[in-house]
Order: structure tokens, then sequence, then C-alpha cells
């Protein structure tokens, strides 16, 4: 049986070690790959110049269908517009997906908080309520004034902030009146912490009601053998 000469590699023209092969080394490959703009297993990458809609500054599309050179871009677009219905890419965001995907996607993000070890919550929908809730704290609040007779909102209303530099998004967690709303806060981050300040500085109006661990533990010790369904979370004491 005749036996095949190895081809010479493209990109650097020595012998390769295989029949079946362009290239002598993975290295090579991503070097040919890369000058050639040709995509992994597939034909070359035609792509064209966009510009874009923001900043107007050139630059490659991955996709179809983008339509700014950045995430800040996208944000501060969005920001002016107010349209808060799709992200950077066109993705559909959390919070007009179907409830399977809100679900599958809290799942998620409750695996990775737990495995970063900052947060206890569950995110998901809760059957005696009606609604999506992001943690058990925010569940039990809910439930708490749901006891007592109080109508509530689960994060109807979202504001917009800046620092003059940056601009942010807050939804409060629950709203009971006109103007007040209240806030399940076990832990602030920086950020969390950033937009508190903005919101209480740029609306003055808006009275925000924080409750913190020690608060939510205090409730939840007065409250917890009595409202149905009080999920109470025994490795932890809370």
């Amino acid at each position: 049986m005749r036996k095949k000469n190895k081809p010479l590699c493209l990109q650097c023209g020595d012998k390769c070690k295989r029949t079946t092969t362009k290239f002598c080394s993975r290295e090579c490959m991503k070097k040919h790959r890369k000058e050639h703009k040709v995509r992994y297993g597939g034909p070359e990458l035609k792509r064209e110049v966009l510009h874009c809609e923001w900043c107007d500054n050139p630059f490659y599309p991955y996709h179809k269908g983008m339509r700014f050179c950045s995430k800040e871009c996208s944000g501060k677009f969005r920001w002016e517009s107010g349209d808060r219905q799709w992200n950077v890419n066109g993705i559909e965001s959390a919070r007009n997906m179907k409830p399977e995907q809100k679900a599958k996607l809290a799942a998620a993000m409750s695996r990775r908080n737990k495995e970063r070890g900052y947060t206890r919550g569950i995110g998901g929908k809760r059957e005696d309520l009606g609604h999506y809730v992001r943690s058990r704290w925010e569940a039990n609040i809910c439930r708490l004034l749901k006891y007592t007779g109080i109508y509530y909102q689960f994060e109807p209303d979202t504001f917009k902030l800046s620092d003059g530099t940056n601009m942010y998004c807050y939804t409060p967690d629950i709203k009971i009146a006109r103007r007040i709303y209240i806030e399940v806060k076990g832990w602030e981050t920086p950020k969390a912490r950033t937009k508190r300040l903005l919101m209480e500085e740029q609306y003055p109006e808006i009275e925000i009601i924080y409750i913190n661990e020690p608060q939510y533990k205090y409730i939840s010790k007065l409250v917890k053998d009595i409202i149905p369904n009080w999920e109470y979370d025994k490795k932890h004491g809370r």
C-alpha cells in the first residue's frame, strides 16, 4: 500500500506530523486563522465593519443584529431612549422572559451565589404568593404583608440614577403605597450602597424602608410560627 505524503504546514511551511491535517501544530493553526479571519471548523469569516449607533466608532460585529460597539454605549443609548426591554446584543432581558426561563436563570444564579458564599437566597415563583421573588427573605416579607392585609406590588417601578459619570437603574423590592417601598437587604455591596445614597439624594420624595439582617431575624422570630408557608432556614437560624 502506497503511503501518503505528509503535507506542508500552511503557516510556517514545515512538514506536518499527519497526512490528514493542514498545520504542523496548534499554534500555527491559531496564527493562520487569526491572520486570515477563518472560523474554527468553518469557512472564512467575512465581517462587515459597522458604526456604533451611539459613539459612531467603527467595530466588527460578532453576530447579526449588533448595533453598538460596547455595553457602555448600549447602556447609554437605552438610558437616553428609555428602552430597557433589550440588552446590548438584542438578547431579551429577564423582565421579559417566560416563567420557566426566569426560573432556570434564578436557579443558576442562586447556585453561583452559594458557591461564592455571599447569599442564601433562593429565587423562583411562590405558589402561595402568585409571583416571582428573588430570595426566601423577600418571599417571607411578602407573606407577612399578605397576612396582615396590606396590598403590595413586587418590583413595579424602576428609578434612573446618575452620579455624573455612571448611570444606574434601581428597582426597589416591594411597593406598599404611592411613594413608599420596602427593600430587603441581607447585605450591602458597594454598588448597592451607591444606589441607596443616590436614591436619597435624587428622589427625596420617595420613602424606602430597609429591612436588614437583624430586623429580619427579629421579625422572623415573632411570626414564623404564625404565618403559613414561612420559609425558615434552620441551618443558619433564619
